[in-house]
């Protein structure tokens, strides 16, 4: 075979005859393209093995594999495609599409060494596409390259062993994007994941998931910079919520076990936590100076605690539902000096005096 071959041109070769022409032609247009894959011999003792396509029509076919995997042969030789090979660039979604033109370059190191090479792109059986480089010895994506899932996830970035692992950037059709390290098929390591309500998160991810140090952003502001643990807010962070700010521990998202929350009207409190609220022994301040230390329960006062008033006036004892209640001292200031009592509260009502 060759260049001038009247099995693939439109021209007939010298010596032969239109009948022979005319019965070559009928043979190949017989050749059981779909059944299985079809062999090929190039002056050569080597064969090609062209894996079927299972959609197109056969003339089809027969004129792509004539102008393009002609022209690939000697990948062939070496690589046994794990699907349809076409030379054209990954199919991508068109609103990824969108979000890629708005983001700036983003470099990838190139895989070097006698196995690996590059490749068009690959249809691949088990679902999705790939174009980029090869390891032939493993028949893998190895080094750079460019995938895109059967969900029309995207991801750009480097393989091993073909698997996504070292740098990249992967898009879905939801609108996050995440740039940054991979291992085995998952986010892990250092990266950037901007989700597509707006929220940044910069740190650690292990999983899929933000894991160990980590800030959040919002509309340019940091919301939060802590610890995470299986994509929650845990261990020690500092939480912003419109100008309010938690600075203490967390647990599965939460504000759970020692921290200090200081309001935007200056308002502050520091002690314990529980599912986001105040629990345990704390200290209350309120800007105007008014002070409350003692026990708190689901937020709000109960059990011991004392409490100041601006004037002078204190008291310490029991509390129930955020108001004074049972036995407690009362004290005040009278011409001067300063006095006291023990009486029974309930609900914040005094009831009866004990003793002075």
């Amino acid at each position: 075979m060759g260049a001038e071959c009247s099995c693939v041109c439109s021209q007939p070769l010298d010596g032969k005859t239109p009948e022979e022409v005319e019965q070559t032609r009928k043979a190949k247009s017989e050749m059981p393209l779909i059944p299985g894959a079809v062999n090929f011999s190039i002056d050569s003792d080597e064969s090609i093995i062209l894996d079927p396509v299972e959609v197109l029509p056969k003339a089809l076919i027969r004129r792509y594999l004539v102008k393009k995997y002609f022209k690939g042969i000697p990948l062939f030789r070496s690589f046994l495609s794990p699907g349809i090979c076409v030379y054209a660039p990954p199919e991508t979604d068109p609103d990824i599409e969108v979000i890629e033109k708005t983001l700036p370059p983003f470099n990838f190191k190139r895989a070097k060494g006698p196995t690996i090479e590059n490749y068009p792109t690959v249809y691949l059986y088990e679902g999705g596409c790939y174009s980029g480089q090869w390891d032939i010895s493993q028949q893998k994506p190895e080094g750079y390259g460019i995938m895109v899932y059967l969900d029309n996830t995207k991801y750009c970035g480097e393989f091993k062993s073909g698997k996504k692992c070292g740098r990249g950037r992967q898009i879905n059709v939801e609108g996050d994007i995440y740039e940054g390290e991979f291992f085995n098929d998952k986010m892990q390591g250092q990266g950037k994941l901007k989700r597509s309500n707006g929220t940044i998160y910069k740190g650690g991810f292990i999983n899929n998931l933000e894991d160990g140090e980590g800030l959040l952003e919002h509309m340019g502001k940091t919301i939060y910079q802590g610890s995470f643990t299986r994509g929650l807010k845990h261990g020690y962070g500092k939480l912003t919520i419109n100008g309010n700010t938690y600075v203490g521990d967390f647990s599965t998202d939460q504000m759970d076990g020692n921290g200090t929350y200081t309001w935007i009207d200056g308002k502050s409190y520091t002690g314990g936590w529980k599912a986001n609220k105040m629990h345990g022994y704390g200290t209350y301040k309120w800007a105007d100076g008014k002070l409350y230390v003692g026990y708190f329960v689901d937020g709000i006062r109960e059990g011991i605690g004392s409490f100041k008033w601006t004037d002078g006036r204190e008291y310490k004892g029991g509390w129930s539902k955020g108001k004074m209640h049972g036995e407690g001292a009362y004290i005040y200031m009278d011409k001067g000096k300063r006095r006291n009592f023990v009486a029974i509260y309930e609900y914040g009502k005094r009831k009866k005096i004990v003793r002075y």
